[in-house]
């Protein structure tokens, strides 16, 4: 039987404020898609974020990896976990737009460039997202 292939999406992004990050960020199943999909257009419409846990919490579970760092009041420099309440300490429209990019691309709303064949003749495992945001 042939196993189900889950895809990695490697998430960037073309403003300048987000294009050092590298975010990569594990597929979900349809139904999982379809448990936080009105999260994800409550997120869209401007809503709470404590209205849309439901869709954070399943990116953070799905994160495979990310290069973000902050500071300290002191200015020394310290990795941001990959945890929920590291995705909290990021600026809100920040976090809204990593963890929107990462659902748009699961459900298929991604730039022609993406999903092209790979050398072997099968799309890649890993999906690069150009988001411009202005």
């Amino acid at each position: 039987m042939p196993k189900i292939r889950r895809k990695i999406f490697l998430l960037q992004f073309d403003d300048p404020a987000l294009a050092d990050y590298s975010i990569r960020v594990r597929s979900v199943s349809l139904g999982k898609i379809l448990e936080v999909a009105s999260d994800a257009d409550r997120a869209r419409a401007g809503a709470a974020l404590a209205e849309v846990t439901g869709l954070l919490e399943l990116f953070i579970s799905r994160l495979e990896s990310w290069n973000l760092t902050d500071e300290t009041e002191d200015g020394d420099e310290f990795d941001v976990p990959m945890t929920l309440e590291g995705l909290y300490s990021l600026d809100v429209a920040d976090a809204l737009i990593i963890v929107l990019a990462w659902y748009d691309a699961m459900t298929g709303q991604i730039g022609e460039s993406l999903g092209k064949a790979s050398i072997d003749g099968r799309p890649s495992d890993l999906l690069s997202l150009p988001m411009a945001v202005g």
